[in-house]
């Protein structure tokens, strides 16, 4: 009968050990099942962060290089008008230039040398 009761508590004992380790493994895939899924959030938040942040550099990008080409274009615009405005007034200097002054030379011519004799 000792026999039978001791067979009986290892029995119980053995079923309580594995009933403890099947606690201790559902907590473990518990709290490793919580910590995935934390994580797989933490990941997915950063991932819209870093997606965000790099369209707003692509923007910025964008922004900065067009901004760079409207620069660009304005200058060549102000130069442009510059160098018409050169040309222009170059133009205008040659055909109405009012410093040009006209020379009237008199000349005086005596009757003797006036005259003309043929010689026969």
């Amino acid at each position: 009968m000792f026999q039978k009761v001791q067979a009986e508590h290892k029995l119980v004992t053995k079923h309580n050990t594995k009933r403890k380790s099947v606690n201790i493994m559902e907590k473990v895939i518990e709290n490793f099942t919580k910590v995935t899924d934390e994580l797989e959030q933490e990941c997915q938040r950063n991932i819209k962060k870093m997606k965000k942040l790099y369209k707003n550099d692509q923007n910025k990008g964008t922004g900065r290089a067009e901004s760079s080409l409207t620069l660009a274009s304005n200058n060549i615009e102000t130069c442009d008008q510059e160098i018409i405005s050169e040309i222009m007034d170059q133009n205008q200097n040659t055909t109405t230039n009012t410093n040009i002054e006209v020379l009237v030379v008199e000349v005086q011519v005596s009757e003797q040398e006036n005259s003309y004799t043929e010689n026969t």
